[in-house]
């Protein structure tokens, strides 16, 4: 009997532990299962995590630092076993514990599972779900303010405000207001709306307990009164974060920032002094090349950051700063393209400017390759006036120079612009280019450094490895050992094995003395490549650069060289554009273009910049006065037809039929058998409207044009 009593007592317990019971004991037992069990433990490994997160992170301090940091997607893998835990252990609250008091506690930590996956999808999903179900107001404050900060790290700016709205009914607590004002703040840094942001994180300041915490905040304080030239509260902040003792990165960097805006040399140098430094040596080379740059000594500011890419470990900050000082100051395309390269080797694909730079770097390449093309040209003519013996002795010369110089002098031949050695390396690839080389630009351009090292510089083609096979000498290291006007051309073949058979020899010279233009229609043909090369130039570094200085040097060079060239117009027009600060030149360039192209479209183009858009009237009579041309072109007046297609571009600049205005124009030409300037209205609508309906036609009839 006692027995029976037993079992009945032990199924009576079991009974009131279901999930699904509602009675004070089962309750409690699932509460404190939930609880001191999965949550806390999911609790355990969230804190884990976000020390990770903390330690892995490197705050670019050049930059403005953001409120409140997330790894970048491309690093959530890193944490996935972490996060898989979290969500694991809260997810046995919501399956094994349905009565318990804090099942919507789960959720929440669920959703911020999600937000480290960097799933915004399904966080946004799981904070308006608990939000929707909870009455408890503390828990749907913490999912609005949850929700709140992934729209605002998604940049949903419209989602965003709708959940403020809903957090400004609630009474919040210290703790909720401190993260609201901190939210808020951030919100602000994203829209780029500084003085709100100010005031917002003045807010929070008093809310903050952490002192880790209080210092980052105080900081970016410091940071933004600085970018608003507020240097007297900016310098107020920076104290105060010097004065912190919790984090000696922040501390450092905000004595740094002091001494940076007092442009006090004398105690950044004493800091470099400092053993306890020596980690951070970057930073000040950094600051010093900045103050100098700031005072336009550039060759100071350069001898810093040089200085401190040889010594330091971080080198990604201090070869950006070469980078844009050999761009933007000394515009040189080739230092700065290897230094940019540089950059991105060291700096993680997460920095803010890692686009930029790589952006950049592509920019620089090619307005290089603009120039590279017109140095050979000029070189090659240069080679044209030469006589046989003369070009057999410049050609021997050139080979026995490159006999001389050792292999790896190639390689490193970059010494000689004084620029210091560059060691690429591999850069932490994800796990789908892990497998695949040529996924990797950089590591390939690595390889590619270390081939010619070994092998020189060889033409694709098959047994490239013979030791018969001809070499190829390269411009840049022929054109200081011939003179500066008289560089060999690209392949041009040079011997680098003394060994190498006098048949090679003769091969190799008769390859190269065939690349010479000789001919008249040649050399024309290449004095026609170099025209193109510096309007192209030109153009480019207007429009992709955003030079004005640099496109000016260009295209007045160009009409200084090719007085009658066929770029004229377009050159006079983008001139105009590049004058920004001088309206006496930039009307001089006005003047010339409408007078010498009084029918070219970059005329029109002038005018339109000058008077805007045209109100519904005028296209209304533009609309008209087209219909008119186009009546007198199928009626074959071609002449009079033009010449209303050029009082259409006077009187009614920038119209929707700016296309066909030009189309026009061009059959009319063509009609008049004027084949050069129906070809140039041709290559206009393919250029300068690329989304006009009329493109396809006109590269239909450029192509005709070529067949012929």
């Amino acid at each position: 009997m006692r027995r029976f009593l037993t079992y009945i007592f032990l199924l009576a317990t079991l009974a009131s532990c279901s999930q699904f019971s509602k009675k004070p004991a089962s309750v409690a037992f699932h509460n404190i299962n939930a609880k001191y069990n999965a949550l806390w433990q999911a609790e355990r490994v969230e804190k884990e995590l976000i020390k990770k997160i903390q330690e892995d992170q490197k705050e670019n301090y050049r930059n403005l630092l953001p409120i409140f940091y997330f790894p970048p997607t491309q690093l959530a893998a890193n944490y996935k076993s972490d996060v898989d835990k979290i969500i694991k252990k809260a997810s046995l609250v919501i399956d094994r514990h349905q009565n318990s008091h804090f099942i919507d506690d789960a959720y929440l930590m669920i959703g911020k599972g999600r937000v480290y996956q960097a799933d915004w999808k399904n966080a946004i999903e799981t904070f308006k779900y608990v939000n929707s179900i909870d009455p408890d107001e503390t828990r749907q404050i913490t999912s609005l303010l949850d929700l709140f900060k992934v729209y605002i790290q998604t940049n949903e700016f419209q989602e965003a405000d709708r959940v403020n709205e809903f957090l400004l009914s609630f009474d919040l607590n210290k703790a909720q207001k401190k993260d609201f004002y901190l939210l808020k703040a951030w919100y602000s840094q994203k829209k780029q709306e500084p003085l709100q942001m100010i005031a917002l994180l003045e807010e929070a300041l008093p809310l903050i307990n952490n002192t880790s915490e209080k210092a980052r905040i105080l900081y970016i304080l410091g940071q933004v009164n600085f970018l608003q030239n507020r240097e007297a509260q900016a310098i107020t902040y920076f104290q105060r974060v010097s004065e912190n003792k919790s984090n000696y990165d922040l501390a450092f960097q905000a004595k740094l920032a002091i001494y940076q805006i007092k442009d006090n040399e004398a105690e950044i140098l004493k800091m470099l002094k400092e053993g306890k430094n020596e980690e951070y040596k970057p930073f000040l080379y950094v600051a010093l090349g900045q103050i100098y740059y700031q005072k336009n000594d550039f060759n100071q500011a350069k001898y810093y950051w040089e200085l401190g890419a040889k010594n330091a470990d971080q080198k990604g900050e201090l070869f950006l700063q070469l980078g844009h000082l050999f761009a933007k100051q000394f515009r040189k395309p080739k230092e700065a393209t290897i230094f940019y390269d540089s950059a991105m080797v060291y700096l993680n694909n997460s920095h803010p400017e890692y686009q930029e730079i790589k952006t950049s770097s592509d920019k620089w390449k090619k307005f290089g390759g603009l120039l590279d093309e017109v140095h050979l040209n000029d070189s090659l003519l240069t080679l044209s006036t030469k006589s046989d013996a003369e070009l057999m002795q410049i050609y021997t010369k050139a080979i026995a120079s490159k006999i001389q110089k050792n292999d790896s002098s190639r390689v490193n031949s970059i010494k000689k612009i004084e620029i210091p050695q560059i060691n690429f390396v591999r850069r932490q690839s994800t796990p789908e280019q892990q497998s695949f080389y040529f996924y990797n630009d950089l590591v390939r351009l690595r390889g590619e450094q270390e081939f010619i090292g070994k092998y020189g510089s060889r033409i694709l083609e098959d047994f490239w490895n013979r030791k018969t096979k001809n070499n190829i000498i390269n411009t840049s290291e022929t054109s200081s050992t011939i003179g500066p006007n008289t560089a060999l051309p690209n392949n041009a073949l040079a011997i680098t094995n003394k060994n190498q058979s006098k048949e090679s020899v003769k091969d190799s010279s008769t390859i190269w003395l065939e690349s010479i233009p000789r001919t008249p229609k040649e050399i024309a043909l290449t004095q026609k490549k170099i025209e193109k090369s510096i309007f192209e130039s030109g153009k480019f570094a207007k429009f992709d650069l955003e030079d004005n200085t640099l496109a000016k040097e260009q295209l007045q060079v160009l009409l200084k060289r090719f007085p009658q060239t066929e770029f004229e117009a377009e050159a006079l027009y983008l001139l105009y554009l590049s004058e920004v600060n001088e309206p006496k030149e930039r009307e001089v360039f006005k003047k010339a273009l409408i007078e010498k192209y009084p029918e070219s479209h970059f005329k029109t183009l002038l005018i339109k910049n000058e008077t805007g858009t045209l109100s519904d009237n005028k296209e209304l009579e533009a609309q008209k006065l087209y219909e008119k041309a186009f009546n007198l072109f199928k009626e074959g007046q071609f002449e009079e037809s033009f010449r209303i297609c050029i009082n259409l571009d006077n009187q009614y600049p920038g119209s929707h039929l700016e296309d066909k205005i030009v189309f026009l124009k061009a059959l009319n030409k063509g009609a008049l058998k004027d084949f050069s300037a129906y070809e140039n209205f041709l290559n206009l609508i393919v250029q300068s409207f690329p989304k006009s309906k009329l493109k396809a036609e006109a590269e239909a009839r450029l192509k005709t044009i070529k067949n012929r």
